[in-house]
C-alpha cells in the first residue's frame, strides 16, 4: 500500500484549479526544512576557506577577468589585495 502511495505522489499532476491542503502544506513546509538543513549542515569532509584567489572565483563563478573588475569596482564583492594578489 505504501508502495502505491509513493507511485502517486510521483504520477500527481499539479491543475490551476486544484485545492491546496493544510496537509499538502505541512507536507512542503517539512520537505523545504529538511533540504535547507542539508545544505546548512557544515561539511566535516571539506574545510571551506575564508578567502580565494582570483582565479578561483573567476572558476567557481565562471566569468571573465574584466567581469570580475567589474563586481570588484561596484562594491558587489569585497576583496584584499595581499602581496600583489587579490583575494576575495
Amino acid at each position: 500500500m505504501v508502495k502505491e502511495e509513493k507511485k502517486s505522489e510521483k504520477n500527481a499532476a499539479v491543475y490551476a484549479n486544484q485545492l491546496v491542503t493544510l496537509a499538502d502544506l505541512e507536507k512542503c513546509k517539512d520537505q523545504m526544512l529538511e533540504q535547507l538543513r542539508i545544505m546548512l549542515k557544515p561539511s566535516s569532509a571539506a574545510q571551506t576557506k575564508q578567502w580565494l584567489k582570483s582565479r578561483e572565483v573567476r572558476k567557481l563563478l565562471d566569468i571573465s577577468p574584466g567581469k570580475l573588475h567589474q563586481l570588484r569596482a561596484n562594491r558587489q564583492l569585497g576583496y584584499m589585495r595581499i602581496g600583489g594578489g587579490d583575494l576575495l
